[in-house]
């Protein structure tokens, strides 16, 4: 841990006459333990404080001026509040943000706010000038329900029997803590979190999706969606339409039920993230994106195995079974949107965020559709990266995981090599043929087309563009010339006259 800023508020503490103490994970990752890794792969960058002697948010307010940092009231009844501090890093000319967050003391000692906290390994603390001026800082922690010893011998074990009635966003942060650590349930824990569990929808969603999304980001969180889901029950209880997926049988395609066949789905995806099959070029490409920041701290590759649990929710509205006997679920990728569109409200996620969970939606079909189809020509590849845009790679990535999972039902894995190259295949034109299949060098612009066809502005303009695009990527159109007489002609058809009649 970069201390200097912890040394910083450390030395505000003692002019303004409080104490400081360390509690949760930032703390909880500075111990070393057989049975888990540091919760943070590179630096600490979120660090909890408790403040004993004053007042919490004056002090909070104060320290924040003096660290240059952003000031939020983050609960002002509860006290709690967070000092947001750009951290420059040394080796690259880049910033992360360190956040601290600071409560006041619940109770009348750090015994009694200790007892207020929900597992035993969030229930030690420790002095923080302590951790920065003794060596032997591990032997001072305060540790009244020896969580310690929880924490080497991997355990989740609440602090008392009201944790989950008190917050019931407990429930949650168990599963996160087993995900995120590797650790299991003590058996008392596990009962309180089943006996409970319908108190989960009491938390609001933002608090949801935190914790949510932290087990997502676990390279290990199929494990934890097993947990949360088939052993505790919560997720039904934050989605109902689980139990309807369980309920909704498939054809012989699939070999399971929806939400088997989306769990393995999800499984498949996982794998395919933590190890892609594909070339090394591909695969630091691919990995980027994952890991970018569709909104701060939460990425893409979340966002995609959030989308993998419910790709196919749609299914449960859609289920048809012919007079052949063959059920079918047309347009169940239409269905699935208001579904994913709902979640995304309820988690309250971004704009950007539930834009990407709709293309996902929509599209998911299509790269399949691209791989199955006959006479599939350029055209087809430039038509999908055009609608799919910068999520083209989650696409085609859920789709071979998707794809993989209903082999995998019916023993039939042999196939999955072949579309595991072609998904590799179409990467490769969306990475290294952008010129060809994604954006090909424009030959002529909307003013061109206006001039040289005497016509007003208008969206028939676009079309006209668009289809010079496409008979560009097929070859047919090769310059200027070729271009400009190709939107002559298609300025007679039915298309363009309507478009041009748009306002």
């Amino acid at each position: 841990m970069d201390n200097t800023i912890l040394k910083k508020i450390v030395d505000i503490a003692q002019r303004e006459k409080v104490q400081l103490y360390m509690v949760g994970g930032c703390l909880r990752s500075l111990i070393p333990g057989k049975r888990y890794g540091n919760e943070n792969k590179e630096k600490i960058l979120d660090i909890d404080l408790i403040v004993e002697g004053g007042g919490v948010g004056s002090f909070a307010e104060k320290a924040s001026g003096e660290l240059e940092g952003t000031f939020v009231n983050l609960d002002k009844e509860e006290g709690v509040f967070r000092i947001v501090v750009k951290v420059k890093k040394v080796e690259a000319l880049s910033e992360e943000t360190l956040c601290i967050d600071l409560t006041g003391l619940r109770g009348k000692s750090l015994v009694e706010d200790l007892a207020e906290r929900d597992f035993t390994l969030n229930s030690f603390a420790l002095d923080l000038r302590d951790y920065l001026h003794s060596t032997r800082w591990r032997e001072k922690i305060i540790d009244p329900f020896k969580g310690l010893t929880d924490l080497q011998e991997g355990i989740i074990r609440t602090v008392s029997t009201d944790v989950f009635s008190k917050d019931p966003l407990r429930l949650l942060r168990a599963v996160r803590l087993c995900a995120q650590l590797n650790f299991t349930l003590e058996e008392g824990t596990r009962k309180g979190i089943i006996s409970h569990r319908s108190l989960i929808k009491n938390s609001s969603g933002e608090r949801i999706r935190d914790e949510l999304w932290r087990i997502l980001e676990t390279d290990n969180s199929y494990q934890g969606i097993i947990l949360m889901e088939e052993e505790l029950g919560l997720l039904t209880e934050l989605f109902p339409e689980v139990k309807e997926m369980r309920d909704t049988q498939q054809n012989y395609y699939h070999g399971e039920d929806v939400w088997n066949h989306c769990m393995r789905t999800y499984q498949d995806l996982e794998d395919y993230i933590n190890k892609p099959p594909f070339t090394s070029e591909i695969t630091s490409k691919l990995k980027d994106q994952l890991e970018e920041d569709i909104v701060p701290r939460r990425t893409r590759k979340q966002l995609l195995k959030f989308f993998a649990l419910f790709h196919d929710v749609g299914k449960t509205k859609t289920k048809k079974t012919l007079d052949t006997g063959r059920i079918v679920f047309h347009r169940h990728e239409s269905e699935g949107v208001s579904y994913i569109a709902n979640y995304g409200g309820f988690l309250k996620l971004s704009s950007a965020e539930i834009r990407a969970l709709n293309k996902f939606m929509k599209l998911h079909l299509r790269p399949l559709m691209l791989h199955v189809g006959k006479n599939v020509g350029p055209k087809a590849f430039y038509r999908f990266f055009k609608k799919s845009g910068k999520e083209s790679v989650e696409i085609l990535l859920h789709s071979m995981a998707d794809f993989t999972a209903k082999r995998e039902a019916r023993g039939r894995t042999e196939e999955v090599k072949v579309y595991e190259e072609f998904i590799q295949d179409t990467f490769n034109k969306y990475y290294f043929k952008k010129d060809i299949f994604v954006s090909p060098p424009a030959l002529v612009n909307g003013n061109d087309i206006i001039k040289a066809l005497k016509i007003k502005p208008s969206p028939g303009v676009g079309y006209l563009l668009e289809k010079i695009s496409e008979a560009q990527v097929e070859g047919k159109v090769r310059d200027r010339k070729e271009a400009l007489s190709l939107a002559a002609k298609l300025a007679q058809d039915k298309v363009f006259k309507k478009r041009t009649r748009q306002k």
